[in-house]
């Protein structure tokens, strides 16, 4: 493929965070616990054991109160359910199930334990809603899936923030209380899903949104956070991760199309003032699998997320006397004489033309691996593929008409892969390690390559049969 036009851009990080018993810590990709267990006169239960589970994946903690009943995880998966096991030497076990933890959230808990000859009464209850209020948000799962949304856009999501506006247009810019829409950022899995260069509209690196919609797993909004760890932005900041692979095989498949037979017949009032019918001719097709499970169980896990976007387009202005939506100043007569001097003069037969029927294209991919490599450490490693095109340069108004021979391909190529080691060196210690790595690349393609190496040997051959005088 012949670029006019090809940027690389190459971004990796190496961060090391460290959780202590202090409350402050919080992953941007993982969750955290932090409890106290005393008994029933408020005294603190020492030396208390912990095992905190991942239902889903087998995922085990194994912790102790200090000596003032407190305890700290971190690193923890997001989502659920969790089941937490409190084992006292000398009071009343007890357990709690159905626990659930949210995306850079830091879960408070305190437990109180009786002696072994108190009957106790337990009382349970569940979160009602799955956004908080004021400037920060959190949607998980179920909120997810039931956006609406026709682009399959994390945008669709968050706009439920009532921060949040989406812009009209293409792009679909998104500002957050006010601020302008390149002030935000957005990260996947600790992954930068910004626009590094600043020319795409959308925010994104890519074209369209680059984010499988199948394989979010939960997303937050924090709106000018109060935390030193979280930076780079003066608006909003967008978190998510993918979800991942359990012991259990899940997967899912879907197939959305839009086309003209769906949609009535306009109509517009020609030059004359009567009624005439527009036609459309549009037609888009979204596909998609993700598909996740166990390769070994309760060790190593799985998932991956495929998206594949189709739009044939048509073109919004023609030339006058045409059976465009939008005509020109320009006939068809205008552009036969063009074409004539083109190929008389310049031996050029063949520049181009207005009603050709670009296709754009947009293809997503996400492959992640889980592996719990023992009760003190896990990993995981994450895929992120997307390339699309959009095309640029067509007929925008009816005071010009435009031929391929100028229009081109605006396409981008995104490879992203992260990697991450959460740690647990003592009751009191725990690490994260990350390595994300980050490569975009731009092109600009026309329509009519061919076309513009022909004028050049033309070009070339005609200046070495002149004289120069100088």
């Amino acid at each position: 493929m012949n670029n006019l036009l090809r940027k690389t851009a190459a971004a990796s990080a190496v961060a090391i965070a460290l959780g202590m018993t202090a409350p402050s810590f919080a992953a941007d990709t993982s969750s955290a616990l932090r409890g106290k267990v005393v008994t029933v006169s408020g005294q603190p239960a020492a030396n208390t054991k912990i095992t905190i589970t991942h239902v889903p994946t087998g995922t085990k903690r194994v912790i102790e109160t200090n000596a003032e009943g407190t305890y700290a995880a971190n690193g923890l998966k997001v989502g659920g359910p969790y089941t937490i096991e409190i084992d006292s030497p000398t009071l009343q076990d007890r357990t709690i199930n159905d626990l659930f933890l949210q995306l850079g959230e830091v879960r408070r808990l305190t437990t109180e334990l009786s002696s072994e000859n108190v009957e106790r009464i337990a009382v349970t209850g569940s979160v009602i809603a799955e956004t908080a209020p004021g400037s920060s948000s959190y949607f998980g799962q179920d909120a997810i899936a039931g956006a609406s949304s026709l682009t399959r856009d994390i945008k669709d999501v968050i706009r439920a923030n009532p921060l949040v506006t989406i812009l009209p247009g293409s792009d679909r810019q998104m500002t957050i209380a006010g601020m302008n829409p390149k002030f935000n950022s957005i990260t996947v899995d600790g992954i930068s899903q910004n626009d590094d260069f600043g020319l795409n509209g959308g925010g994104y690196p890519t074209q369209r949104s680059p984010i499988p919609f199948d394989a979010l797993d939960q997303v937050t909004v924090d709106v000018a956070p109060f935390d030193a760890s979280k930076s780079g932005f003066s608006g909003a900041l967008i978190n998510s991760v993918f979800k991942s692979g359990t012991n259990e095989f899940k997967g899912g498949f879907f197939y959305e199309t839009l086309n003209d037979d769906m949609a009535g017949t306009p109509k517009k009032r020609n030059y004359a003032g009567e009624l005439e019918e527009v036609p459309l001719d549009y037609d888009e097709t979204t596909w998609g699998v993700s598909v996740g499970g166990p390769l070994i169980e309760d060790k190593l896990f799985f998932f991956t997320s495929y998206e594949k976007f189709d739009s044939p387009q048509t073109v919004d202005f023609g030339p006058a006397g045409s059976n465009a939506a939008n005509t020109t100043n320009a006939s068809l007569a205008d552009i036969a004489k063009v074409k004539e001097i083109a190929s008389r003069v310049y031996g050029l037969n063949d520049i181009g033309d207005w009603n050709i029927s670009p296709v754009e294209e947009d293809e997503k991919l996400v492959a992640k691996i889980d592996w719990n490599i023992n009760d003190e450490h896990r990993s995981s490693l994450t895929y992120q593929y997307n390339k699309g095109n959009r095309t640029r340069n067509t007929s925008t108004s009816s005071s010009e008409l435009r031929l391929s021979s100028q229009w081109y391909n605006k396409t981008e190529e995104l490879n992203n892969i992260a990697a991450k080691l959460y740690s647990d060196w003592s009751d009191d210690l725990s690490t994260e390690i990350s390595l994300t790595h980050k490569k975009v690349t731009t092109g600009q393609d026309s329509f009519e390559q061919e076309l513009g190496r022909r004028y050049y040997q033309e070009l070339n051959k005609r200046r070495s049969n002149c004289l120069w005088f100088r």
